[in-house]
């Protein structure tokens, strides 16, 4: 009886130690695409997207150093993280890799701080954040230097879930074109599954889809699911899919060619429907 009430305190701590471990690793895990190191460094901005004392509903916004005017924008829609996680992703090593990138492409792109879907129990929060994000960037566009009106959603793991079945259902015009990268795409909740949507839907208006699956993802509703997507999708509307070897968090776990490949292909989605 003894070791019991000695085992179960250091589960705990192990458990604790593995967790800040992951998450020293994962906030400070750079996006892997070489070509990174040769590029110029580019301007950030800060602002408050909404005012709720509950959450730091805080964005980030990047563009080109010394551009005027107004850019097309990536919205990079980060997964699911806890509600109390901090560093937040608006500080991790990965989107200001991946707003480098874009802005060096010619493009702006914002990543935000936005609340958790609870592991897929519900996407309202994450959803609502998102929709109040890009009402922020309408009311703000000549400031923030975006053009409001050409907007395209990377949306990775968790994020996938609220963002890609808010689009399917509203098809806003504004949004040229919705990324998934090992994204979830059937949570919890009833009438919540993106592929359920889209069996439903007749394909009209929804914007370009581009699905990146890793085959060694381990949350079934990513990688089995990004299959039933696609064959839902691929004969109604332009949905196109990838598929990386590796696993889930591929750009910045997987040192292959297999990434640079998956990314490069994902850039070339974002170029022709910004052109």
């Amino acid at each position: 009886m003894l070791y019991f009430f000695l085992i179960i305190p250091g589960l705990i701590v192990l458990y604790f130690i593995y967790y800040k471990v992951m998450i020293f690793k994962v906030t400070n895990m750079p996006l892997y695409y070489p070509p990174l190191t040769s590029m110029k460094s580019v301007g950030q901005q800060l602002v408050k997207f909404k005012n709720d004392g509950s959450f730091p509903f805080d964005a980030k916004i990047f563009r080109p150093s010394g551009h005027t005017g107004k850019l097309p924008c990536v919205v990079l829609f980060h997964g699911e993280v806890l509600d109390s996680m901090k560093p937040k992703p608006l500080d991790w090593k990965v989107f200001h890799d991946y707003g480098k990138l874009l802005s060096n492409m010619g493009f702006a792109s914002v990543i935000f701080n936005h609340r958790s879907t609870k592991m897929g129990k519900t996407a309202t929060p994450s959803r609502e954040d998102l929709v109040d994000l890009l009402s922020y960037v309408n009311n703000n566009e000549d400031s923030l230097g975006i053009d409001c009106n050409r907007i395209i959603i990377w949306a990775y793991s968790g994020s996938v879930y609220s963002g890609l079945n808010w689009v399917i259902r509203e098809k806003p015009e504004f949004i040229k074109g919705f990324i998934s990268y090992y994204g979830v795409l059937a949570g919890k909740e009833e009438n919540e599954s993106a592929i359920r949507l889209m069996e439903e839907s007749d394909g009209k208006s929804i914007p370009p889809l581009l699905i990146a699956k890793a085959e060694k993802d381990r949350f079934k509703s990513s990688i089995k699911a990004a299959e039933d997507f696609y064959k839902a999708g691929k004969e109604k509307a332009d949905v196109s899919i990838l598929r990386h070897p590796g696993p889930h968090g591929f750009d910045g776990f997987s040192k292959t060619e297999e990434t640079i490949e998956v990314i490069d292909k994902t850039l070339d989605f974002i170029k022709d429907r910004f052109s």
